[in-house]
């Protein structure tokens, strides 16, 4: 798989920490897209997964938890994994997932604004599944909103951070007025 740098990237890993979803409190707006995901494509369980250095934050899901996934290879190589039955399947041979029922699996990559990978939207099934390309074309799409779900968030994070900073300056009201122009 990958080098297993990626995960470790200190640039990488403060983008995942601006996104203020690393608390591991569910996101309604990602659990409505893991939702979407796992009824149309009709799969039991859909994650929107978030991967630090160390572990696994579930942002939003539909069905069961999955104790284990396969979305850290999805960030380590930053590209979809696509898996028809993970049995079979040398690069995920010996994976916990496996034992947890995580046979088919298609997960494709969610990124920062500038192109870090912070997780992976992933649905999954207990069978063993040939993905049709239209099921895959949907699953990537709401991976691509909840990449700017995600995004959305470290904007308001980073706005807020700057009108907290720019309340406790000494600056005169025009010139706070002035410099939040400049900055937005």
């Amino acid at each position: 798989m990958g080098s297993h740098r990626v995960l470790t990237d200190t640039a990488r890993l403060r983008r995942l920490r601006d996104c203020g979803l690393l608390d591991g409190a569910p996101s309604d707006s990602l659990d409505r897209l893991a939702r979407a995901a796992a009824h149309h494509v009709r799969c039991e369980r859909a994650q929107v997964c978030l991967v630090t250095a160390d572990r696994r934050v579930v942002a939003g899901q539909a069905g069961p938890p999955l104790p284990h996934s396969f979305c850290r290879i999805v960030v380590d190589t930053d590209a979809p994994l696509l898996i028809s039955d993970a049995r079979s399947d040398d690069r995920v041979a010996g994976h916990p997932a496996i034992d947890d029922g995580v046979i088919a699996y298609a997960g494709f990559p969610i990124r920062s604004a500038d192109g870090y990978p912070l997780g992976a939207f992933c649905v999954a099934n207990d069978q063993p599944r040939d993905w049709e390309p239209r099921a895959l074309l949907l699953v990537e799409d709401l991976a691509a909103a909840a990449e700017t779900e995600i995004a959305l968030r470290a904007e308001a994070s980073r706005l807020r951070r700057l009108a907290a900073l720019l309340a406790h300056a000494d600056l005169t009201p025009a010139q706070r007025t002035a410099l939040l122009d400049a900055t937005l």
